[in-house]
């Protein structure tokens, strides 16, 4: 996870060109770096759900990243 707090930019979580919503529900928030990495590089925002009993304090929806299948690793 990333904890910059600072000179965030906003993206479309699925993006618009792949047919994301235009809505508030479809950004998030991310450094520049990990905006690159999803822009260009192929990285994916996955919504992490809160397990069960798990007490959620913050309203904000949590997310991991996961890395393109060809860097995946195999075997």
């Amino acid at each position: 996870t990333c904890d910059m707090t600072m000179g965030l930019e906003i993206d479309h979580i699925v993006p618009f060109a792949e047919g994301g919503a235009a809505s508030l529900e479809n950004l998030v928030r991310l450094c520049k770096r990990h905006h690159l990495l999803k822009t260009h590089d192929g990285y994916r925002l996955i919504k992490i759900e809160a397990s069960e009993g798990e007490i959620c304090v913050a309203k904000e929806t949590r997310w991991d990243w996961r890395a393109p299948p060809d860097l995946k690793r195999t075997g």
